[in-house]
Formats: structure tokens, sequence, C-alpha cells
């Protein structure tokens, strides 16, 4: 395969690229003192950080707010369900907003 020299050098053999391991990044100050933390350890704590921000934001966020569509068709007015579609759905909003005020007011 012909290659001209500036096609070359964009050429980057994987297996020669070497990650290199910054120990200065895993100092950790404890009681004024700097402790070399091993990379793991840095690594679970972050995720267990992670994990319980998430956790925290994810369920604010559930919580506060609530999307409710209706189908307006002309569907909604057969009586399979009794009295009708329309107001099955309407009460079984009433129940899930009865059942949010519930739980946010603990």
């Amino acid at each position: 395969m012909n290659m001209t020299y500036s096609n070359m050098h964009m050429i980057i053999d994987i297996k020669r690229i070497k990650y290199v391991e910054r120990s200065w990044n895993l100092l950790v100050e404890n009681n004024g003192v700097l402790q070399h933390v091993s990379q793991e350890n840095n690594e679970n704590e972050n995720k267990e950080k992670y994990r319980k921000n998430q956790g925290s934001s994810l369920r604010k966020g559930i919580f506060r707010h609530i999307i409710i569509l209706f189908d307006m068709s002309s569907s909604m007015k057969e009586r399979d369900l009794k009295p009708d579609r329309i107001n099955v759905a309407l009460e079984c909003v009433e129940v899930i907003r009865f059942i949010k005020i519930k739980r946010n007011n603990k």
C-alpha cells in the first residue's frame, strides 16, 4: 500500500501506546499527612460517590414532575370500562396524585 509521508505520521501503533500511572493524582491528605491511595480504592470510592449522588438526584427528579397525557379521541367514550374510559383515566390520575402527595409529605 502506497502512503505519502503526510498519511504516515497519522498512523498510531496501538500496541506501542503505554499508559503512564500518574501517582501524584493518588495522593490524599489525611490529618495533614499526604498518603498514597491505590488506584483500585480510588476508583471504587469515586464509583460509590457517583452512585449515591446519582440516586438522590434521580429520586428528586422522579417525584417532582409527572406528565400525564390523555387520549381524547372518540374511542375514550366507549363503555367497555364503567362508566367510560375518560372517567376511569381521571380516577387513576386522582389515585396517583394522592399517593404522590402522601409520599412527599413524609
